[in-house]
C-alpha cells in the first residue's frame, strides 16, 4: 500500500531559514547573437563552471540553470548561522572573478546578483522542481534587476544576518514585479 501524497509530503519537507543567490548575466542575448554557437557553448561552461565553483566553496549549492542565470542556495542541506555572510562573500567574489575569465578577446561577462534570505519550506527537489517552496529564490531574481551591472543586491534580513562583515549601501524601497508589498534593498559594496 502506498503512502498518500499529503502524508509523503509531510514527510519530505522542513521549515527553515535559507538564503538564495540569483546571478543573472547582463546583456546575455547580445552575446547569443554575436557569438557563434560552439563560441557561446565555452564561454557559457566558463561562466557556469566559476558559478559551480565559487558557490561550493562557500557552503552553497547551485541548485538550477535558468538560461543565463543562476539559482543557488546557502543553508539548503545544512544550514548554519553563516548561510547570510557566506552567500554575500560567494556573490561577490562571483561578480569579480566573471571579469577575470578566460574569454576571447571581445567578450565580457558582467552580472547583477540578488541575495535573498527568509524562512520556506525545504522539499524534495523532484516533488518542487527546485527544492524551495516560498518567495525566497522568486524575490532574489526579482531584486538583482533593481542593481546596475556588477552589483550585488540584497534584502533587509540578508544584511542584518550577513553582520558587520560587509559595507553595505542603503538603496531604500523597491517594488519587485509581482510583490504586493515594496522591500528594502541594500547594495552590497
Amino acid at each position: 500500500m502506498s503512502t498518500p501524497p499529503a502524508e509523503r509530503r509531510a514527510y519530505l519537507t522542513e521549515r527553515r531559514q535559507v538564503t538564495a543567490l540569483f546571478c543573472d548575466l547582463v546583456d546575455s542575448v547580445t552575446l547569443t547573437v554575436r557569438l557563434d554557437p560552439e563560441d557561446l557553448n565555452r564561454v557559457f561552461d566558463l561562466y557556469l563552471a566559476a558559478c559551480d565553483n565559487i558557490v561550493s566553496a562557500h557552503g552553497g549549492e547551485v541548485m538550477q540553470y535558468m538560461g543565463d542565470g543562476v539559482l543557488a542556495y546557502f543553508g539548503y542541506a545544512r544550514p548554519a548561522d553563516t548561510d547570510a555572510a557566506n552567500a554575500v562573500r560567494a556573490a561577490r567574489q562571483l561578480r569579480d572573478a566573471l571579469g577575470r575569465l578566460a574569454l576571447p578577446a571581445d567578450v565580457t561577462l558582467r552580472s547583477r546578483i540578488g541575495v535573498v534570505s527568509s524562512w520556506v519550506v525545504v522539499g524534495d527537489v523532484k516533488a518542487h522542481g527546485n527544492g524551495i517552496l516560498g518567495e525566497t529564490p522568486h524575490l532574489a531574481s526579482r531584486l538583482q534587476a533593481f542593481g546596475k551591472p556588477d552589483s550585488v543586491i540584497v534584502c533587509e534580513a540578508t544584511r542584518r544576518l550577513a553582520g558587520d562583515a560587509f559595507t553595505f549601501r542603503h538603496m531604500g524601497m523597491v517594488q519587485p514585479s509581482g510583490f504586493p508589498d515594496p522591500v528594502m534593498a541594500f547594495e552590497a559594496l
